[in-house]
């Protein structure tokens, strides 16, 4: 396991926001600005991980800092630091769990900086939840799609909004980091979380192990999700956000299967088979080549899983038609 660094805590609060931020110079302040509005009767904490963004987002959050020094704290980082040693090790999730990590809250609430809250009363009403029902490691609400512009877009990414049980929980489910709070219940990150894509879908499956999660969709005003052009999964294209997801419940399988949760890798295994049958058959399709290889060692290393449904052969047998259709 990576080693994590961690700042000296003064004070503990009972609730932590987690603000990851990179290049957010745009949209920053709006983010920062609705978390300073919430309204509750506890204490907690803004705590900022910026990944030596290039623009002037670290300086605007510098002046939130001066500002609210006891609400608003951003983690030291500096170029060839201990952070940067194993940042460039891990790659771009080691800021996700470097936060975490860091975060002193009983309870995190997560946010990126691009995004923003519109309920003053959301953390509140959360932490209430969660406070009176210890059965449940996470609660949640809905979300609305928005533009560099501020103007509503079609949502395209699909949040069942319903409550689920840790089982379910654990198979990763789709639920945007903007709209969630949970316990602080993460010691560690494995390394199969650095290998995947998606942070978001491994961190709510590992919740998962410690209960399960509540919507709250009908008492909290739907937050803000920022798609644009610079975001990171917004402004991924439709096939490499599958190849993204593959390689993602590819590395819950092999979490789970070491971890001697037999029942969820082999859910993970079937959640792969979909993913790569989807994108054996657009690779055809698209005429990709470089993605038609790629996917055939995955393929291979699927083989030896052998997950029970037959979509994988239906998508071979499709593609070789396909193909077919092509040559002549």
């Amino acid at each position: 396991m990576p080693i994590m660094i961690r700042d000296d805590p003064k004070k503990e609060p009972l609730l932590s926001v987690r603000l990851m931020t990179y290049n957010h110079g745009q949209f920053i302040a709006a983010a920062l600005d609705n978390v300073l509005k919430q309204k509750t009767n506890f204490d907690f904490e803004v705590l900022i991980g910026d990944d030596f963004s290039t623009d002037d987002t670290l300086s605007i959050c510098k002046t939130y800092q001066e500002k609210f020094p006891d609400k608003v704290r951003i983690l030291k980082r500096e170029k060839g630091d201990a952070y940067d040693t194993v940042r460039q090790e891990k790659g771009r999730l080691y800021n996700f769990a470097n936060i975490f990590a860091n975060c002193r809250g009983k309870y995190v609430a997560l946010l990126d900086g691009d995004d923003f809250w519109n309920d003053e009363y959301q953390l509140q009403k959360q932490l209430d939840f969660l406070e009176n029902n210890a059965d449940f490691v996470l609660c949640y609400h809905d979300f609305n799609s928005i533009n560099e512009k501020d103007e509503y877009v079609e949502n395209t990414t699909l949040q069942s909004n319903k409550d689920y049980d840790a089982k379910t929980l654990q198979k990763g489910m789709i639920i945007l980091p903007l709209t969630l709070c949970c316990r602080n219940v993460i010691d560690k990150f494995p390394e199969e979380f650095y290998n995947s894509n998606n942070g978001d879908s491994f961190l709510i499956s590992m919740l998962g192990v410690n209960g399960g999660a509540k919507y709250l969709g009908n008492d909290i005003q739907p937050a803000s999700y920022r798609v644009h052009g610079s975001g990171v999964w917004s402004s991924t294209n439709k096939i490499d956000k599958f190849y993204k997801s593959f390689i993602s419940y590819k590395n819950l399988y092999l979490f789970h299967k070491r971890e001697g949760r037999k029942d969820i890798s082999s859910a993970m295994a079937e959640k792969m088979e979909d993913y790569l049958s989807w994108l054996l058959i657009e690779s055809v399709n698209t005429k990709n080549p470089s993605y038609f290889f790629k996917l055939a060692s995955e393929f291979f290393s699927l083989f030896l899983i052998k997950p029970k449904k037959s979509n994988l052969s239906n998508a071979i047998r499709s593609c070789w038609y396909s193909l077919t259709i092509k040559l002549n």
